[in-house]
């Protein structure tokens, strides 16, 4: 009941030699690229010993210096599980899209029946015929699939580079304003003890003690609104990056975000830069360049198509050979409706290339104006708010030693001037913000947009009558 040799060895060397792959290393070829281009190393996949060992030896000497910008990049995109999933996944998904384009299935058979007293074997040899016409063209839509695959894996790395950068300078923001928020309630406790021993020497009303008391409580609850807060922003990085509870206890944070720059980015500069290859521009072509071939193969879902070989032995020493070909027609309304089903499909895609590059242009004039708009706050409590509250503080520290000035309009100063420089730090916060949505849109990369949020300097409080 076998065949032989060389039937058996002509169909396994051409099923082997049929296989094709999705090596890793050009499953990330576009993601390199663009990852690259958005200033961040290359993503390397860790599928050896080898590499691993590699990636865990930066991922040390990383966290053996301060967090800043590019440590946490480093760490997110290099070798953070969740990345390393994300590309695995990317890997896998190519790789299934590669084995559609490979050589069709051969099938073998093998049959006895019995009867009259002679038994007859029956050995079948198959293999898909349209599968083999068509192989060309399977391999063509498989490249176009692969292409917006890449580009796909391409676009989640860089909306998390976009995310990492953004968390990064709320995390280190929120360190800042955990300071500040400190050294209010510093002043709150000053005051309310100052008020306590006041009041017990008869000096103080109980309403003015109690306004002291009310300060005391509401820095009290901003001070662990605060604490929260760090936490939460740093934990969120810390989940970005990948690290385990040890890397996360030694992290070296940054004291605060880095400065503004002397002048923004012009608009023209943004669009000038943003007006050459797109990421989202890509994946929309790839997109329709797929539908498209989909389209304009239609016809290969239409008829299917087997050739089979046969060899009949009978028991008697009698043999025979020959051949089958099986066809498979659909019928001509599910034909056509396939068809139309495509020529939507693609035109859809077609629409989608235009509304991406509408959508791209009009996503960086936004983002350039919320930048510009960020980088002005930023520079008005820099260089106006936070310096007339420390000329103010200064002014109320003579009045005070000159004796024309309570203590406690003193320490209301001191809370107006802290809540200015909490006013600044937050704009400053809201402007990196900005600048990182800004680049990410020039890419044409996914990420969130930020929102105005720096908070105006608390009003002068009107305690100079204690």
């Amino acid at each position: 009941m076998t065949m032989k040799n060389t039937l058996f060895g002509s169909a396994l060397a051409l099923l082997l030699s049929a296989c094709a792959t999705a090596p890793a290393d050009k499953a990330l070829v576009d993601a390199d690229r663009w990852v690259q281009q958005a200033g961040s190393p290359a993503p390397r996949m860790a599928i050896d010993d080898r590499t691993r060992a590699q990636l865990a030896d930066a991922r040390r000497r990383t966290l053996q210096g301060d967090l800043t910008e590019a440590a946490a990049l480093d760490l997110a995109l290099g070798s953070s599980p969740a990345v390393q999933a994300l590309l695995a996944d990317g890997w896998a998904m190519q790789s299934a899209t590669a084995q559609g384009a490979t050589w069709p299935r051969i099938g073998l058979a093998f049959e006895r029946m019995s009867g009259g007293g002679d038994v007859v074997l029956t050995r079948t040899l198959s293999v898909g015929l349209a599968e083999l016409v068509t192989l060309p063209l399977r391999r063509a839509e498989a490249d176009r699939q692969l292409a917006v695959q890449r580009v796909q894996l391409a676009r989640d790395l860089l909306a998390l580079h976009a995310a990492v950068r953004q968390q990064w300078v709320r995390a280190v923001s929120a360190g800042q304003l955990l300071d500040y928020h400190a050294q209010l309630l510093e002043v709150a406790e000053a005051g309310d003890d100052l008020a306590l021993r006041l009041q017990k020497a008869g000096n103080f009303s109980a309403l003015q003690r109690m306004r002291e008391q009310a300060f005391l409580a509401d820095a009290q609850a901003q001070m662990a609104r605060a604490r929260l807060a760090a936490t939460t922003e740093r934990e969120a990085l810390v989940r970005l990056m990948g690290l385990t509870a040890d890397e996360a206890e030694n992290l070296r944070w940054p004291k605060h975000v880095p400065d503004l720059p002397k002048t923004p980015r012009e608009q023209s500069d943004v669009v000038r830069a943003a007006s050459g290859e797109r990421l989202d521009v890509a994946v929309a072509q790839a997109q329709w360049q797929a539908a498209s071939g989909r389209d304009r193969n239609a016809w290969s879902g239409v008829l299917d198509a087997e050739l089979a070989l046969k060899k009949e032995t009978a028991t008697g020493g009698s043999s025979a050979r020959g051949g089958e070909i099986a066809l498979s027609i659909a019928a001509p309304g599910a034909a056509v409706l396939q068809r139309q089903g495509l020529s939507a499909a693609a035109l859809a895609a077609g629409h989608r290339v235009a509304q991406a590059r509408i959508d791209a242009t009009s996503t960086v004039r936004e983002r350039h104006a919320a930048y510009l708009t960020a980088h002005g706050l930023a520079t008005h409590f820099r260089d106006s708010v936070v310096p007339l509250r420390k000329t103010i503080a200064d002014e109320m520290l003579l009045r005070y030693n000159g004796m024309l000035s309570s203590v406690f309009a003193l320490l209301a100063d001191a809370r107006a001037s802290a809540s200015a420089v909490i006013g600044a730090i937050e704009a400053q916060r809201d402007f990196w913000l900005a600048s990182a949505a800004l680049d990410a849109a020039i890419l044409g990369a996914p990420s969130a947009a930020p929102g105005m949020q720096a908070a105006m300097p608390a009003a002068n409080d009107n305690n100079g009558g204690h």
